[in-house]
């Protein structure tokens, strides 16, 4: 009876009138085991408002399912949940604290955590996207390129002190590894550590490249100039492609030589704006 209730609520929508079933049910929950825990899933998630007592009935929920509804389905609730402000970090944060077992202890796609990840981050759920990393790597799960550039990116959009020393934290576990860093990994690190203003990250990741974007040579350039790198800021100049320097590039080196005197330098880049017929000679170095 109650499961052709849970099921008319869900079909005429009255999701808040579950408030009525749930009240008779102790945490326990183990005399109500023809309960379907799949129906009574659907109706939490799908309604308007989900308080505490929601959190911690969607919890209990969740741990009794098992393997009646595929798990990679519970994940992608919670994370629209989430991407909908319907749950905020404490409440996710609890849920997934106390369910990852549940998770992970199945057989969830691997695709899963990165595509919950990729839904988080593009709803601005920064500090949410981390927690799912940081579980699948406890878990001991491999660690795809996609996912190590989302969590990076999301510890550069978190912009805290705190987030820099995460980005670190992964920078350091994929040194360990000890493969060859994907290019997108190695750009968001770019990323990160330019964001943060971490000069020595920021060229420690430049000696790895072979191609680096012009738009981001031109931030990482500004930024030298900023803490008085020059001589960096000259190495770097010399390690983008002739075709790829704008006019940024070079007013950026210019500088750098005239604040290290590196006279012979400043010649060679001038002869280099000359041969370079895209680029208007007259560059303002003020």
């Amino acid at each position: 009876a109650i499961n052709i209730l849970l099921k008319l609520m869900i079909r005429c929508k009255q999701f808040d009138q579950v408030r009525a079933i749930w009240s008779d049910i102790d945490d326990d929950m183990t005399d109500h085991h023809h309960i379907s825990w799949p129906l009574m899933w659907q109706c939490l998630t799908a309604m308007n408002h989900i308080d505490e007592d929601a959190v911690h009935k969607m919890i209990l929920v969740l741990q009794r399912m098992h393997m009646q509804q595929p798990q990679n389905d519970c994940m992608q609730s919670i994370v629209a949940l989430v991407a909908h402000n319907k749950l905020n970090y404490g409440q996710f944060h609890r849920i997934w604290q106390q369910c990852s077992n549940t998770f992970y202890d199945t057989n969830t796609s691997p695709t899963t955590a990165q595509e919950a990840m990729n839904v988080l981050v593009e709803s601005a759920k920064y500090r949410e996207a981390l927690l799912i990393f940081e579980h699948h790597e406890r878990h001991n799960r491999h660690m795809n390129e996609a996912m190590t550039v989302l969590a990076l990116k999301a510890c550069t959009a978190l912009n805290h002190a705190s987030y820099l020393e995460k980005g670190r934290r992964i920078h350091t576990r994929i040194q360990q590894q000890q493969a060859e860093t994907h290019i997108q990994v190695k750009d968001a690190l770019l990323q990160l550590y330019t964001h943060y203003e971490d000069m020595d990250g920021v060229c420690g990741i430049l000696a790895s490249m072979t191609a680096v974007a012009a738009s981001t040579v031109t931030a990482i350039m500004k930024r030298l100039i900023r803490h008085a790198k020059y001589e960096r800021v000259l190495r770097l100049y010399d390690t983008v492609d002739a075709a790829s320097r704008n006019a940024a590039i070079y007013r950026y080196a210019l500088l750098a030589c005239i604040h290290c005197d590196a006279r012979e330098t400043g010649i060679r880049i001038h002869s280099d704006i000359e041969n370079n017929k895209s680029i208007d000679g007259n560059i303002s170095v003020q």
